[in-house]
């Protein structure tokens, strides 16, 4: 009976370890999502506004 506590709260160990790591694993995936996210934008953002300032430049030139 003694040795069956210790494995059960072995599991309860491991499943909370195995808790904190996919929790952990989530927010850094989450994090990481919103990162990439809005550097894409930003990416983006420059690119069009780099198209933007081309077509304007011969204008502005003119």
């Amino acid at each position: 009976m003694n040795a069956w506590w210790h494995m059960g709260g072995y599991a309860v160990y491991v499943w909370t370890a195995y808790g904190v790591v996919i929790a952990v694993l989530l927010l850094l995936s989450a994090v990481v999502w919103i990162r990439w996210h809005r550097l894409w934008r930003e990416l983006r953002g420059t690119k069009y506004r780099e198209r933007s300032d081309v077509n304007q430049a011969p204008t502005t030139n003119i």
